[in-house]
């Protein structure tokens, strides 16, 4: 067995006091479970409140959509009286002209001119007698 070590407190309760505190303990643990039973169903009841008003909202979602994306059913027209009829003038249909992409100017080749290329070419043509 277990050997529990008493304070002095109590080591002097009375066996009427020691029997009340066995008393409170089982009520303390009896509604301990109530209160986490109570607990539980009150989850439990959140949870399948919530799971509702998802199902509602996924239901009001899918039926918008279905009426959005539903294709539009023809209007029945009238039948066609001759008596009333008026003439109705039509625009002229105007069809959007393409966009032109600006035209881009070739590059221009860039020509790296040394001295040494200048003089030799000076060179040549005072040779011929051009210069």
């Amino acid at each position: 067995m277990y050997r529990i070590n008493m304070t002095e407190a109590q080591k002097q309760r009375s066996e009427k006091q020691l029997e009340i505190l066995a008393a409170a303990r089982v009520k303390a643990l009896q509604v301990r479970k109530e209160n986490a039973e109570l607990k539980r169903k009150e989850k439990e009841i959140a949870k399948a409140e919530k799971d509702e008003t998802k199902e509602a909202r996924k239901k009001s979602v899918a039926e918008k959509y279905d009426k959005l994306k539903a294709p539009k059913k023809p209007v029945e027209q009238e039948e066609y009286d001759t008596e009333s009829e008026t003439e109705v003038e039509e625009a002229p249909v105007v069809k959007p002209k393409p966009k032109t992409e600006p035209k881009k100017e070739p590059k221009k080749k860039i020509v790296y001119v040394s001295e040494e290329s200048e003089s030799e070419s000076e060179r040549e043509c005072e040779g011929e007698g051009r210069v």
